[in-house]
């Protein structure tokens, strides 16, 4: 980027390696997809995402919803004020595939801060 300002990193959860794997070949600089050297242990509970993400100044890319319907999850989730996630729903009888294009589509508006 010419202006200065640094994309931010993402971080993309072990629910949508396909979706990290396909960004990741797009945008190598700045997603981090769970499991890949120099990311979070693909065996880390939420927990530890959550502070991988803190200690990385990165965005969390997620499509686990229970994590906000399990009260010990979302307690811990609330107790790191900062981090900041991206929740991605799949429409209700879309293919997967679609999906992914939307995504991807539209990364370009989703990485500016």
């Amino acid at each position: 980027m010419t202006s200065g300002v640094t994309e931010p990193v993402f971080l993309i959860d072990a629910d949508l390696i396909a979706l990290g794997r396909a960004l990741k070949a797009l945008y190598p600089d700045t997603i981090r997809v769970v499991g890949d050297r120099g990311a979070s242990s693909a065996s880390a509970k939420d927990p530890s995402l959550y502070r991988w993400c803190r200690e990385h100044d990165a965005i969390l890319v997620t499509a686990d919803f229970n994590m906000l319907r399990d009260q010990a999850v979302l307690s811990e989730l609330l107790r790191h004020v900062g981090l900041r996630a991206i929740w991605l729903r799949q429409i209700r009888g879309q293919r997967a595939q679609r999906e992914l294009e939307r995504i991807i589509g539209r990364w370009s508006h989703i990485r500016q801060r």
